[in-house]
This record gives C-alpha cells, sequence and structure tokens, in this order.
C-alpha cells in the first residue's frame, strides 16, 4: 500500500524546507548601484533607538537673578574679596584660548625661563673657545667739560708719581722658546681671552643732577669728602669724620 505523501503546510517541518535561491543581482541593474553608493556602515556602532511620542526630558530652568531685577546678568558673577570690593569671577579665572600656529611658528625662538627678565638677549657675547677678549675701556660716567660739571678727581692733576717704581735698564735676557707640546690651541696661535694691561685713570664728575641743587660751600664740603675717603689728603688716612657721612646722606636725599 502506498502512503499518500504529506502536503508541506506552513507550521510544518520548516527546518528541512531548503532555503530559496536569492538570484544574482546585475552589475547594471539599480539595487546593485544601489548597495555600491550607500556608505560603509560599522555593525554594531550605533545602536537603533526606539522612537516614542513622549517628548524629550528636558532640564528645568531655574533663574537666579535677584528680585525686582528681570534681567539676567551675563558679565560671569561677582564676588567680594577681603577688602568687600566686588571681583569679576570671569576676571579671576580667565579662559586661555590657544594661539595662532602661524604667529607661533614664524616668532623667534625665546629660553623659557621663569623671570624673563634675568634673560638678556643684546648681551655681550662671552669670550668662548677661539674667541678674543674686549679690552675694556675706562671712561666719565659724565662729561667733565660740560658748563656745569664738578670734577672732583682729575687725574692730570691729583695722580702723584709712584715712588716705589724703579727704572731698570737691565739688558733683554734672551731666553729660550718652550715646547708645544704642553701648550693649548690659543697659545700656539697668540689669543688671549683674558686681556691684560694697565687700565687709564679718568676722572670723577658729580651726577648733573645733583650738582644743579648744591651751593658752593656744599661743592667745597663733597670735594674734600672724596678726597679723604680716597686718601688724596693723606696716604695713610682713607676716610672721614661722622659729620661729612651725614653731609653725603643729606646730599644723596636731595638728588633723590
Amino acid at each position: 500500500m502506498i502512503r499518500p505523501r504529506p502536503s508541506l503546510g506552513s507550521n510544518h517541518d520548516k527546518e528541512n524546507i531548503p532555503p530559496a535561491q536569492s538570484g544574482r543581482l546585475s552589475i547594471n541593474s539599480a539595487a546593485a548601484l544601489d548597495r555600491l553608493v550607500k556608505p560603509f556602515r560599522c555593525p554594531g556602532s550605533s545602536s537603533g533607538r526606539r522612537k516614542t511620542e513622549e517628548p524629550p526630558r528636558k532640564r528645568r530652568k531655574v533663574n537666579y537673578a535677584e528680585e525686582g531685577n528681570g534681567q539676567d546678568d551675563a558679565s560671569g558673577g561677582y564676588s567680594a574679596d577681603g577688602d568687600g570690593e566686588s571681583i569679576q569671577l570671569k576676571d579671576k579665572f580667565p579662559v586661555f584660548k590657544p594661539k595662532d600656529k602661524d604667529t607661533i611658528f614664524r616668532a623667534r625662538f625665546a629660553v623659557p625661563l621663569i623671570n624673563k627678565d634675568a634673560y638678556d638677549p643684546s648681551r655681550a657675547a662671552p669670550s668662548l673657545g677661539m674667541r678674543k677678549g674686549v679690552p675694556f675701556q675706562n671712561k666719565p660716567l659724565h662729561d667733565p667739560s660740560g658748563e656745569f660739571s664738578i670734577v672732583l678727581y682729575d687725574p692730570t692733576i691729583d695722580d702723584k708719581p709712584d715712588p716705589t717704581a724703579v727704572v731698570t735698564t737691565d739688558p733683554a735676557v734672551k731666553t729660550l722658546d718652550a715646547p708645544l707640546m704642553h701648550k693649548s690651541l690659543a697659545e700656539i696661535l697668540g689669543i688671549k681671552k683674558e686681556v691684560e694691561g694697565e687700565r687709564p685713570n679718568v676722572p670723577v664728575v658729580i651726577d648733573p643732577r645733583l650738582a644743579k641743587t648744591l651751593r658752593p660751600h656744599q661743592v667745597e664740603g663733597v670735594k674734600f669728602l672724596y678726597r679723604a675717603t680716597t686718601g688724596l689728603i693723606d696716604e695713610n688716612a682713607k676716610g672721614c669724620i661722622m659729620q661729612m657721612r651725614w653731609v653725603s646722606a643729606r646730599l644723596c636725599s636731595a638728588l633723590l
């Protein structure tokens, strides 16, 4: 007896039903073009949110303005310091904004120091390596030939010959040249970093601002004070009495 083949219903033996073969999309079809043009979306990057008809939750607005003042203060708020003076909070805590990159890249390099005034780029370069030392030239601080200048010390008049200096006329003694094995490169080339030599004396002139306020008897007192403290009156005595120090302090206060 041949049993009839059971009919496949909608809810009968679904796992044994072979899946329907999907047809290949043509290159020129609209579905293929839409699939190529559609941007790539990472799976799971953004999960779909459930759309509801309820309105979004909003934060309750609170008005912090004082009673009787309808306008809001947009200045950043105020706070009182120790003296009771009001200080704007936005000035107390400023907001720093990034600088323009073109301006920063074109700016000259500056050494990052805490105290920027301590670094002076215009100062003279130190004598490093093979550089020669710059000789220091003595010169008076003020013009000694001015109309109202008061000269306390003139090397052409006040200088005295040194009695200890004795002129020797011994014949030159020939010395042998030292070997070069223990000399530095600067010594071999004859470069001196420390400039040695006699520094001539220069006139000492009072500041013109102080010279305008001095009276004739005060000018003589200042000259005597300088000559006494520098040993021009007596070589073995360099100093002055307390009265002269008090006069010098009064003169300095008059200048200030």
